[in-house]
């Protein structure tokens, strides 16, 4: 027997401060009682186990089994890519967390460990995530999505990326409800190149446009006019600029397949994610029923 219970029993009167009198108190035993639980000298009968599952806050079969809890699934896939799992996928057990061991949680947190660790691979799904494509609350990587999100490539409600879009975006090309970056699209946006209801930049198109080179669009404009006002620009802005930006964003938009291209890359990428978390649901399925 490895004394899994004397182990717990030490941590928590640790974590709490408590001496072994006053948990012997807390469970109506004496300390010498307590004292040879701890030192795997002895074992305390049904009744005693289970007021000390309630005060550990740890589920009765955990404690008899002697094992930690599971506050957290885990699928390691054995195929490497890169020197990374080809798939890593961390899901939180949230009935452990928030109910059978809200308690063992809490203290982990208190004595600032990682409680959930993180899901590290090619793709990556978990709370918190980081690898090639990564999707998580907290998500770091190439290709990133999750609430906060940090990538070459990231999307989510706060995301920082080359290429980032979100209610927050910031990057160099922020795409979002509040986008700042060097170029700047959505409804308030900051940047060199800014395009949205509100704008403010050196080349700022919008119902509401500031900036030293500024045009006023309509309501409900449409791509058309937007790469009108554009071209109206380019003509104020120095040449060197327009070389660089104007020209070549005017280019790009102008071609019949940009809406397509767009399009598909965004199905794609949606696609991609869909394919790994499916998959990755199946064999952590599997392996919860095998376990």
């Amino acid at each position: 027997m490895n004394n899994f219970l004397g182990v717990q029993l030490r941590n928590y009167r640790q974590r709490n401060e408590l001496t072994q009198k006053q948990l012997a108190n807390i469970l109506y035993v004496s300390d010498r009682t307590v004292s040879k639980w701890e030192r795997g000298a002895g074992y305390p009968d049904i009744d005693t186990l289970k007021k000390i599952a309630q005060l550990l806050d740890i589920s009765l079969d955990n404690l008899l089994n002697e094992r930690e809890p599971e506050l957290y699934f885990e699928y390691r896939s054995a195929t490497l890519l890169f020197n990374l799992p080809l798939l890593h996928i961390i899901i939180p057990n949230l009935s452990e967390l928030l109910w059978h061991n809200r308690q063992f949680a809490l203290s982990t947190l208190r004595h600032k460990q990682q409680l959930i660790p993180t899901a590290h691979g090619f793709f990556s799904i978990g709370f918190f995530s980081s690898g090639i494509f990564a999707l998580g609350v907290f998500a770091k990587g190439f290709l990133s999505v999750g609430f906060f999100s940090l990538g070459i490539l990231s999307a989510g409600f706060l995301s920082l990326g080359i290429f980032s879009a979100g209610n927050v975006a910031l990057g160099t090309i922020g795409l979002g409800n509040l986008a700042i970056g060097l170029f700047a699209l959505g409804n308030l946006v900051v940047g060199f190149f800014s395009l949205g209801n509100f704008a403010l930049g050196y080349l700022a198109i919008g119902n509401k446009a500031f900036g030293p080179h500024a045009s006023i669009l309509p309501e409900h404009s449409n791509l058309p006019e937007i790469t009108r006002a554009l071209s109206d620009l380019q003509q104020e802005v120095p040449t060197i600029i327009r070389q660089l930006i104007v020209e070549p964003i005017l280019s790009v938009t102008a071609a019949p397949i940009f809406p397509y291209a767009l399009i598909s890359f965004i199905l794609f990428l949606v696609f991609v994610f869909c394919a790994a978390g499916f998959y990755g649901a199946l064999k952590l399925r599997s392996r919860l029923i095998n376990h």
